[in-house]
């Protein structure tokens, strides 16, 4: 598997679900499985490394104030969906929807007794979308969306914590003090109401085949061919201005500098994991591994946007299948089809370098052995 992406709160940038919870018609919502027959993990274990390959790909969350960092195996999370967990003293949410491969981190809100919310899995889909249930109000929130759409937190927005998906390699080396998420090996069960007992593989992965076919589960709501269904985009929305960057034309470009919805954006492409930064009057080209320059010579880090000048700031983008993009932002433009356009009034921030106009060469995203198409 490689990276997938997860990101951080940033200004100007909405929510990944452009829908209001207060405009989600609940008859959207599709069975796909028993309540809880997919097991969050609410007691998580650390310390379990012999499984995991430095190859392995892992959601990694870091506390820069407490230097406290976890590693969340996207193996496991295949299998659970939703890890719940603290770091650095902050309750949080590691989900992943392998139906989607959407991996986000978000915080998880308290009740007024400040206990926090425990997620698990409602058994439920939006769009073919993981939906999340708290067991203490039993309010949904699908994931990609990030709010609770019924219940006590009826459009409560739910803040996304800042992450990056790289190998398990790359991660321990940066983070060599780093806890591991142990395997939980509970019984699981899939869609179609076979389940396993005595514990999990964590090596196989249930979902392989889905991967790289045209169907998804549930019909699409909107139908679209410009890419693959499967193919892996990274979607940003910047005041209401939406696009998908497919990994496919990234990895020709390895540095796009854009500008969208008023923002000058970076997006950066290494080793199948994409991530969007806010670049400023910046314009950045890519360098050598993975660092990427700009025009005064200053390096940083294209995973994490950290370098000897400071840290760029990380935007919430989301890296997903093009389908599940789609679905949730159906006006959305696609990079190297019908975006950038010309003119638009996006173009026009001074300074700016638009479309990957750089040198080819170079996520919070998710991750694959192999690549689709």
């Amino acid at each position: 598997m490689r990276p997938w992406v997860v990101a951080a709160v940033a200004f100007l940038l909405a929510s990944f679900g452009s829908a209001s919870a207060d405009h989600i018609d609940l008859t959207g919502l599709e069975e796909l499985i028993g309540q809880d027959l997919i097991p969050a993990v609410t007691a998580p274990q650390f310390d379990d490394p012999d499984y995991v390959s430095d190859g392995d790909v892992v959601i990694g969350v870091s506390d820069p104030a407490t230097n406290e960092a976890t590693a969340y195996p996207v193996k496991v999370l295949v299998w659970h969906e939703i890890i719940n967990d603290v770091t650095g003293g902050t309750p949080i949410a590691v989900t992943y929807c392998p139906l989607c491969r959407s991996g986000i981190v978000y915080e998880r809100p308290t009740m007024p007794s400040g206990e926090p919310l425990t997620f698990r899995v409602s058994g439920y889909v939006y769009r073919n979308n993981l939906v999340m249930y708290d067991v203490q109000t039993f309010s949904l929130w699908p994931q990609i969306l990030g709010q609770a759409i019924n219940g006590s937190w009826h459009g409560t927005r739910l803040t996304v914590v800042s992450a990056t998906a790289e190998t398990w390699l790359e991660w321990r080396t940066a983070h060599p003090n780093t806890r591991l998420l142990a395997r939980p090996h509970p019984e699981v069960c899939f869609p179609d109401g076979t389940c396993l007992e005595g514990g999990i593989n964590y090596e196989r992965d249930p979902y392989e085949g889905y991967y790289y076919v045209n169907r998804t589960f549930k019909d699409r709501v909107f139908p679209d061919d410009r890419l693959h269904p499967k193919a892996l985009v990274l979607g940003l929305e910047v005041s209401g201005r939406e696009v998908a960057y497919p990994f496919s034309a990234l990895r020709d470009v390895r540095v796009v500098n854009d500008v969208l919805g008023g923002a000058a954006v970076a997006i950066t492409y290494q080793n199948d994991s994409a991530q969007a930064f806010l670049r400023g009057a910046r314009t950045f080209s890519w360098r050598d591994a993975r660092t990427i320059v700009d025009g005064d010579g200053n390096a940083f880090d294209a995973v994490t946007g950290e370098g000897p000048a400071g840290r760029l700031e990380r935007l919430p983008a989301l890296v997903a299948f093009w389908f599940a993009w789609k679905d949730h932002h159906p006006a959305t433009r696609v990079y190297g089809i019908d975006w950038p356009v010309s003119p638009s009034t996006d173009l026009r921030l001074p300074g700016a370098v638009v479309g990957g106009l750089l040198t080819a060469g170079v996520g919070v995203a998710a991750a694959r052995r192999r690549r689709t198409a």
